[in-house]
């Protein structure tokens, strides 16, 4: 009995889960919406002006990536538009003493065996029409496995295994017979699946962002009464430094927080288009894009999610109107030459009054031409649970930066040394982590990289350095080479097996007199006594 409510609970949270990773993506959505429903207004008022000096701010750090990673950028845009083949080999060099053999191999230890062990995926992609191929090498000792490789378009996928001939191929229009054939208490066989979607960038359509952008985010927007903005002139100190700034003052009272928030819930919770938008993505992330006729079951779990969505969306109308929050929220930002120099945000809210809990976000952003430095901080409670500091620097060929990440008394710091060429670049990292309950770790990733016009090469180390690890004793090498392919090659032929055009009868037989025997002597052969 424990066992099932457990059990229940689980499923419970995974279901609340799925649409919630939704709800997060749209309103993050709904935020850039905000930001970006008043671009073109002239004369803008303190309202605009606002929002205005979060959106320069926000253009202004992706500029910085952009310049830092331009060649990564270039490349990843000409893979948009290209078939790609890529070569990945992973490696590893292990120093550390010789121990006890492993048996795999006579007279060979782990050292030896992870340094005579390497794997290579080959991958062809072409995302113009939807294609891609990967085959997988690996060895290990004097183990070798070869012949796993798959294949992937719209219509279906094509799966060849080492132990067998041949390929099986799963057209998405008859995916659910092959279900069917496997619990057909679950499936139909009327289900289908999508495999076009692989080749979305995104899980959101793009009609879906720009409706939940002009929704929500226009909803949201309209919604700020104009007289909850004001501004004013101030000199800020940020870091070390004293600067005129324009403030701008954001302020919500209790009333507008619950009638905003409210509202929002309300119309959330009515919005047929939402709904169909949530249960799309849940469907995805939860059965892979499995559409058409649906089993059952699939079909009654994702009609719940929707149910518990609207059941939830109407609930949280209803209680934030309980929502007390005595000063409200305050949003203050200091701008210089359109960039938000300082921010304080302050909250405070709860169920009652009697359970009032304070968040506030607070730092500063001094943006020069070669140089960044930053400090921001949120507390809860008036006590800092989370601190990212800064320190930038990039002046076109050389970028050093520092990182530093501490909550809960645990710290990461994250430090990167590059040298930025017109085709390429070289680079150390270290990734240090500090914690008083465990011992201090650091990752160090160094490489080199190399770009064309239609290829590019990269190689990779990384290593770890920690009281039992020392630097250099274990490392992983990782090598890459890709460049531009005229076409991704399907695999035809006689050994390329429908498996949707099997009947019950003849797939059963099929896995148990060919596909099961010819695994059990494929494993025997290759893994002897330990089989």
């Amino acid at each position: 009995m424990e066992d099932q409510v457990q059990n229940g609970g689980q499923q419970q949270r995974k279901k609340f889960g799925g649409w919630k990773v939704v709800i997060l993506t749209i309103a993050v959505i709904a935020v850039v919406g905000v930001v970006t429903t008043f671009a073109f207004v002239l004369n803008k008022s303190p309202k605009e002006q606002y929002f205005l000096a979060e959106k320069n701010s926000f253009e202004q750090v992706m500029t910085e990536v952009e310049d830092r990673y331009q060649n990564e950028l270039d490349w990843l845009a000409y893979t948009e538009e290209h078939a790609i083949e890529s070569v990945i080999e992973l490696s590893a060099d292990m120093n550390e003493p010789a121990g006890m053999s492993t048996g795999m191999s006579a007279g060979m230890d782990v050292p030896q065996i992870v340094n005579n062990a390497s794997l290579t995926i080959t991958t062809a992609q072409d995302k113009q029409n939807k294609q891609a191929h990967t085959a997988i090498e690996a060895g290990v000792a004097d183990i070798q496995l070869t012949g796993v490789e798959a294949y992937i378009d719209e219509e279906k996928a094509i799966l060849g295994l080492p132990f067998i001939e041949d390929m099986w191929q799963v057209k998405g229009a008859n995916i659910g017979t092959i279900l069917n054939h496997l619990d057909p208490a679950t499936f139909t066989g009327e289900e289908e699946i999508d495999f076009g979607m692989f080749f979305e960038n995104s899980t959101l359509p793009e009609e879906d962002v720009n409706y939940i952008k002009e929704e929500y985010g226009k909803q949201l927007y309209d919604a700020l009464p104009e007289d909850g903005f004001s501004t004013s002139s101030e000199d800020v100190d940020v870091e070390g430094e004293t600067i005129n700034a324009e403030k701008f003052e954001f302020h919500l009272t209790e009333e507008q927080l619950q009638t905003i928030f409210s509202d929002l819930f309300a119309t959330m919770a009515e919005d047929e288009r939402l709904k169909e938008i949530i249960k799309e993505q849940y469907q995805l992330q939860t059965f892979g894009g499995m559409s058409g006729t649906q089993s059952p079951a699939i079909a009654e779990e994702a009609d719940q999610i929707i149910e518990e969505f609207q059941t939830a969306m109407q609930e949280a109308s209803e209680n934030v109107k309980q929502l007390s929050s005595p000063n409200g929220m305050t949003s203050t930002i200091w701008v210089n030459e359109d960039m938000i120099v300082k921010r304080d945000f302050q909250f405070e809210g709860g169920p009652h009054e009697d359970a009032v809990t304070s968040l506030a976000v607070e730092g500063t952003w001094l943006p020069k031409e070669d140089e960044s430095v930053f400090q921001y901080q949120v507390l809860a409670d008036e006590e800092a649970v989370l601190q990212v500091n800064g320190d930038l620097s990039f002046d076109g060929e050389t970028a050093n930066d520092v990182i530093t990440i501490t909550a809960d008394q645990a710290t990461m710091t994250l430090e990167t040394n590059e040298t930025i060429e017109e085709d390429g670049k070289t680079f150390e990292r270290t990734l240090s982590f500090e914690d008083p309950t465990m011992a201090s770790t650091t990752v160090i990733w160094s490489g080199e990289a190399s770009y064309e016009a239609d290829q590019m090469s990269s190689s990779h180390q990384l290593s770890v350095d920690a009281p039992q690890v020392n630097q250099g004793n274990v490392a992983l090498n990782i090598n890459k080479d890709a460049s531009t392919i005229d076409q991704v090659e399907e695999p035809t032929g006689e050994q390329v097996i429908d498996l949707g055009s099997m009947s019950q009868e003849g797939f059963i037989q099929y896995m148990e007199n060919d596909v099961i025997p010819q695994f059990q002597q494929w494993a025997s052969q290759l893994l002897g006594p330990m089989y």
